[in-house]
C-alpha cells in the first residue's frame, strides 16, 4: 500500500475517533445513561443521568473558593487584580474598586468601570481608557462591531472605537432606579436591534427596552423585582411581585401585550434563557421549557446558583458549573422523549 494511502487512512481512523468521542461525551453518554436507567430505574441510575446531563451542556467547573457573577462573567479578585475566569480567562490591572461590566466574545473585549469612568480591555493585552462624560458607569453592552454602549448618570452613550469617542445615545432619555438617591446596579443586556437597560437593587428594578435603529424607546422604566431577564423571538421575560407572589411573564418586543408563565410562592433563585426558565423551589430545581405551561423536577442533587449570561450556574458534589443553557434545556428534551418520568411534572 503506498505512503499517501496509508496517511488517508489514518487521518479518517483519527477523524473518525475524534467525532465518536465528541459525540460519545454528549447526546450518547446522555442516552446510555437514560438506557441504563430504564434497565433498571434506581437513585444511581438517575444520578448517572444528571451526570451525563452535566458533561453534555458543561462549559467550565470551579473548586471552592467559587468564582462571583459580576454581569455576563465570573470573577475571582486578589490583591494582584482581578481574573476573569468565564466566558475566558483574563487578568486585569483593577481591584475592589472595579467593576467587571461585559467580557465580549469573540474578540475578547472586557469592559470595567473605574472610578473616572470606563476602561476597555481587547485581545489579549489592547487597553483604552473611554472619557466618560460622568461618574460611575453603571453599565455596559456590545452594540455593534464598532460600538460599546455604556450607562452613567442614568443616560446612554455610545462609545466608537474607531473614532475613540463617546457621544449621546438617545439623548434626553433617562434611565434611573425606581427610588431616589443611594447605590444601586444597572445592566445592559443586547440582543439583535434590541437592548434591555436595567436599573435599581433588592427587588426593585426599572426595565426599559429600546431599538437600537432609529434609536427610539419601546417602553420605559416599567418596574420588575428581578434583574434577571431574558429575550425570546417573541418578547422579554422577567419577575415581578413580592416575596410569597411571585409572577414570571413575558411581554411582547412592542410592549403592548404581556402573558403570565408562572406564578410561585417560594423561589430561592431563579435564571432566565430564551429557551426555558430555571429556578429552585423549596430547595429542589425545577425547569420550564420554552413551549410548554408544566414545569420539570430535576431530581439530580443540584442546587441553583445563579446565572452567567447564557449559562447556568449550578453547584453539585461541592463543584459550581457553567452550563451551556441550550445543550441543557436540549437534554431535558431527550430525556423528556425517552424516560418522562425522571423528569416528574
Amino acid at each position: 500500500m503506498k505512503r499517501p494511502a496509508i496517511a488517508s487512512m489514518i487521518a479518517s481512523v483519527l477523524s473518525g475517533m475524534i467525532a465518536f468521542s465528541c459525540a460519545d461525551s454528549g447526546e450518547e453518554s446522555l442516552r446510555r445513561a437514560v438506557v441504563l436507567y430504564k434497565k433498571g430505574p434506581s437513585s444511581s441510575t438517575i444520578a448517572g443521568i444528571g451526570n451525563a446531563i452535566l458533561t453534555m451542556s458543561e462549559s467550565g467547573s470551579f473548586k471552592r473558593p467559587f468564582p462571583a457573577e459580576s454581569a455576563d462573567t465570573l470573577i475571582l479578585r486578589d490583591k494582584s487584580g482581578t481574573s476573569i475566569v468565564f466566558p475566558f480567562n483574563r487578568t486585569i490591572d483593577g481591584g475592589e474598586d472595579t467593576a467587571i461590566l461585559m467580557a465580549s466574545l469573540p474578540d475578547r473585549t472586557v469592559a470595567a468601570a473605574v472610578a473616572d469612568g470606563l476602561v476597555l480591555y481587547t485581545g489579549r493585552s489592547g487597553k483604552s481608557i473611554v472619557h466618560s462624560p460622568m461618574s460611575p458607569v453603571r453599565a455596559a453592552g456590545r452594540l455593534d462591531e464598532d460600538g460599546i454602549l455604556f450607562l452613567t448618570g442614568n443616560g446612554l452613550f455610545r462609545y466608537s472605537r474607531s473614532k475613540d469617542t463617546a457621544e449621546p445615545f438617545l439623548a434626553g432619555d433617562k434611565f434611573p432606579p425606581p427610588f431616589q438617591g443611594g447605590f444601586y446596579r444597572a445592566s445592559l443586556i443586547p440582543s439583535r436591534d434590541r437592548v434591555l437597560v436595567v436599573t435599581g437593587i433588592a427587588g426593585r428594578y426599572n426595565m426599559s427596552l429600546i431599538s437600537t435603529t432609529g434609536p427610539s424607546v419601546i417602553f420605559k422604566n416599567r418596574q420588575v423585582a428581578s434583574p434577571r431577564l431574558a429575550f425570546t423571538e417573541s418578547g422579554v421575560i422577567y419577575v415581578t411581585g413580592t416575596p410569597g407572589a411571585w409572577t414570571v411573564a413575558e411581554t411582547s418586543l412592542d410592549g403592548k401585550s404581556t402573558r403570565t408563565l408562572l406564578k410561585l410562592s417560594d423561589l430561592s433563585d431563579i435564571a432566565l434563557f430564551p429557551r426555558g426558565i430555571l429556578y429552585e423551589e423549596n430547595e429542589t430545581i425545577r425547569a420550564l421549557p420554552r413551549g410548554t405551561d408544566t414545569p420539570r423536577t430535576l431530581p439530580f442533587g443540584w442546587r441553583l446558583a445563579g446565572q452567567a449570561g447564557f449559562s447556568a450556574l449550578v453547584e453539585h458534589d461541592d463543584k459550581l458549573y457553567v452550563l451551556d443553557a441550550a445543550k441543557l434545556f436540549t437534554a431535558l428534551r431527550l430525556i423528556e422523549h425517552d424516560a418522562p418520568e425522571v423528569l416528574k411534572r
